[in-house]
């Protein structure tokens, strides 16, 4: 299974936010992170998509999801290039999530140099 590119995280109290390369691969990939944090109607979650190798994500755009449990509330933000997902957690709950979406993600790298 290929990684997911991280582009950007940001921490906050209750929240923290990811900055994702969008690719197919990400629908399965984060449908599975959902069901092992207790999303269960996740199973169904844009499983059409899932289902359809080809580029299916790309249909996604400027579109918001939103999935609620006892524990986490989940934005995720489908962009042009980019899918922002913002988790609002607990501090011990939050922590988990950022620990099982960074086994499915790769930093991705700078190309360009920074002008200051």
């Amino acid at each position: 299974m290929s990684k997911l590119k991280l582009y950007g995280i940001s921490k906050q109290e209750n929240r923290v936010h990811f900055r994702l390369g969008k690719k197919q691969a990400f629908l399965d990939v984060f449908r599975k992170i959902l069901l092992r944090f207790g999303f269960w109607d996740a199973r169904y979650w844009h499983y059409d998509e899932i289902k359809d190798k080809d580029d299916k994500i790309n249909n996604l755009t400027d579109f918001c999801d939103h999935l609620q449990n006892e524990k986490y509330d989940i934005d995720i933000i489908f962009g042009k290039k980019r899918i922002i997902v913002i988790v609002r957690a607990k501090q011990k709950d939050k922590d988990k999530f950022i620990k099982e979406l960074n086994k499915f993600c790769e930093w991705a790298k700078i190309r360009r140099r920074l002008k200051w």
